[in-house]
């Protein structure tokens, strides 16, 4: 396999640095097969490539760096450094810093979807003690990604991409609360008053923005106190 990310000698232009070229060039090395046994395609390896790029060493860079800056203030020089990673590298998988924080958007709000999905999979009979350990564990995926989720809530003004990108996920995140609510509804344990799609619409909006301004990196926060908190709110409101 010829290799997309260049591993240069120290001190040259254009590659991974020397310690993270040699991890990442590690990842990218063998083929990947899928699941048919069919040895993947170029683009199925470049599609691999660039999630590992982004979720290893670009995800967590961004990150550090929204601690202090914002978004639209980060430069590229500024992303590939804190990540060691070259500009070459970078314009090899990403057009631009816009294209990059679609790819992250998509990336961290599929992970929060997930851990969503296991509250809205609870039973329709479930306790609230139940309903607290899923919404905990939604809580603890996202608060890690808090600072990343603002900067998208800044930016989707001005950028149709990322905004694209994020709204998908929240219509996908509201129909799972509407689902949730009608199987309630059905069961007879949750309010037959309450319109579903609604309800979920503010729900799933009320989460998102509470659990972004109210995140756990704010330091007046009392985790422990914001989850009950949530899980009350959220009981009171459907039962």
């Amino acid at each position: 396999m010829t290799h997309v990310v260049k591993t240069e000698a120290p001190g040259t232009a254009g590659g991974l640095r020397p310690a993270r070229a040699a991890r990442l060039t590690g990842i990218m090395a063998a083929p990947s097969t899928a699941p048919t046994g069919r040895r993947s395609s170029p683009l199925d390896r470049r599609h691999i490539e660039r999630r590992e790029l982004t979720s290893r060493y670009l995800l967590p860079a961004v990150e550090r760096l929204l601690d202090r800056e914002t978004y639209p203030s980060l430069t590229v020089d500024q992303m590939t450094a804190e990540a060691e990673i070259s500009r070459s590298t970078f314009y090899n998988y990403f057009e631009d810093k816009s294209d990059l924080l679609r790819t992250l958007t998509g990336d961290v709000m599929a992970a929060i979807t997930e851990a969503a999905r296991v509250w809205w999979m609870l039973s329709a009979h479930v306790t609230k003690d139940e309903l607290q350990v899923a919404l905990q564990h939604l809580f603890e995926i996202h608060a890690p990604h808090a600072v990343l989720l603002r900067a998208v809530s800044e930016t989707i003004s001005h950028d149709e991409r990322v905004r694209t990108e994020f709204m998908d996920y929240m219509r996908n995140g509201a129909k799972g609360v509407q689902d949730y609510i009608r199987a309630g509804q059905k069961a007879g344990v949750l309010r037959a008053d309450l319109d579903p799609n609604i309800a979920g619409d503010w729900l799933t909006w009320m989460f998102e923005r509470g659990l972004s301004q109210l995140s756990f990196h704010n330091a007046d926060a009392d985790p422990e106190r914001m989850l009950i908190a949530a899980v009350d709110v959220l009981w009171k409101a459907l039962h």
